[in-house]
């Protein structure tokens, strides 16, 4: 019987050790991705969000454009960053990097995927393409910007999503000035300020409507890669089955009552 064990113990060992690697072998980034450090003069930056598309109903990620080794697998309809673009032949090359905050960013899963199977996300820059026509310098007052209370940085004029908060007081100088400035169809004037605008005549509003919300995107249907996902809690169900179905036939091949 102390054999047994013995086997059992080593078969418990042996799946923790199949186990632990399984979650880092995929893991790359921009800054260790080879391709990208020996090509990065002949990259164009992109730093935009995009939606995974595939016709076939996820991507694949791979280390360099057209490598047979892949890095990673994403279905569709996930948002990844575009950070740049590499034209090979006749195929512009994306690296995509999908961003977690789960995880720290060295261990963002990042590759190079075809171009054409990421959709843009409607953003900033996409609503100053947009709107850019109606854009004038803005030569109004700060003050009520600058009056107390949280500010509110919108990702666009009606677009109902908050970028982000902060206390005018912990500027220096306050809000001084924006980049362009809109009006919208209430008569509510925004301007573009950061990464985000901010509604200039009634900045701590958080009940703003939602009067030009992002388009909803219209994507291939998402579908799982070939085989499906071997997450860590498959894995273990897998090796705690073996070792179980081991210990039975073990029990059953050496251990023998013993006969009067």
């Amino acid at each position: 019987m102390k054999g047994i064990f013995a086997v059992i113990a080593a078969l418990l060992i042996c799946s923790l050790s199949v186990v632990i690697p399984a979650r880092a072998d995929v893991i790359t980034t921009p800054m260790d991705n080879d391709f990208f450090n020996q090509h990065a003069q002949d990259c164009t930056n992109v730093g935009r969000n995009y939606y995974v598309n595939s016709k076939k109903g996820y991507i694949t990620l791979q280390i360099a454009p057209g490598a047979a080794k892949a890095a990673t697998a994403i279905e569709n309809g996930t948002i990844v960053y575009l950070s740049v673009t590499y034209r090979q032949g006749g195929t512009e090359w994306a690296l995509a990097i999908l961003i977690s905050s789960d995880v720290p960013y060295e261990k963002w899963p990042s590759g190079w995927v075809p171009a054409d199977q990421l959709l843009s996300k409607y953003d900033i820059a996409s609503f100053d393409n947009e709107h850019k026509a109606e854009f004038y310098q803005y030569t109004g007052s700060y003050d009520t910007v600058n009056a107390a209370g949280e500010i509110i940085v919108w990702t666009w004029p009606g677009s109902g999503e908050a970028l982000e908060t902060f206390d005018v007081s912990t500027l220096s100088n306050g809000i001084t000035s924006v980049y362009n400035a809109y009006n919208d169809t209430d008569g509510r004037v925004w301007g573009e300020w950061g990464q985000g605008w901010i509604c200039l005549n009634d900045p701590t509003n958080r009940a703003i409507p939602a009067f030009d919300p992002p388009p909803v995107p219209s994507l291939y249907p998402a579908r799982e890669p070939s085989g499906g996902r071997l997450n860590i809690t498959n894995i273990i169900i897998v090796m705690v089955s073996a070792v179980v179905i081991g210990t039975a036939v073990l029990i059953r091949v050496f251990w023998k009552p013993h006969k009067r």
